[in-house]
């Protein structure tokens, strides 16, 4: 057995791995229930992606840092780069989109809706497809439920993520 939990710094990385998967947790209910319905809920999903990645690669300073007797260091050297590779790649995701969506100007799509597609991918949340003028989109549900086949539409739509933030129907 590698853990006994009477050793401080084994408590302490068991304890920062319960952490981390009860920080998990909140952000699976936001994914599978919330995520289609607010543009907040994007936000916070990517913020979550950077915090977890920044959780990753502290946990492994902190493994490598405070290695428990007990675990061999063959079995560290393997573990740590591949969880701090995972928490890189968690933190370029969401900041790439983030960065993409919030601080690049968005981009400005005109013309008319040529298909609207509501999306079930196994394992996964629904989300709303829309194309406009051969651009393929992605909205909320209020945004969806508004548009229709043919529909002149102005549209904001983010760099990173390709969803849309606002939309309008212009009056002619």
């Amino acid at each position: 057995m590698y853990f006994r939990f009477r050793k401080s710094e084994n408590f302490k990385l068991a304890f920062s791995i319960i952490v981390g998967i009860l920080f998990l947790l909140p952000y699976a209910l936001l994914f599978q229930f919330i995520l289609p319905l607010s543009r907040i809920a994007y936000l916070d999903l990517n913020l979550g992606a950077i915090l977890f990645g920044g959780y990753l690669i502290v946990a492994c300073v902190h493994a490598v840092r405070f290695n428990p007797r007990n675990l061999p260091r063959e079995r560290l050297l393997l573990l740590v780069p591949a969880v701090a590779a995972m928490g890189i790649g968690a933190i370029i995701w969401g900041a790439t989109i983030t960065y993409g969506d919030y601080v690049q100007p968005r981009i400005v799509v005109q013309g008319r809706v040529q298909k609207l597609e509501v999306r079930y991918p196994s394992k996964a949340p629904k989300y709303y497809s829309v194309e406009i003028d051969g651009k393929e989109l992605y909205a909320i549900e209020s945004d969806f439920k508004l548009l229709r086949v043919g529909d002149y539409v102005w549209a904001e739509v983010g760099q990173g993520s390709h969803y849309i933030f606002e939309i309008k129907k212009p009056d002619f």
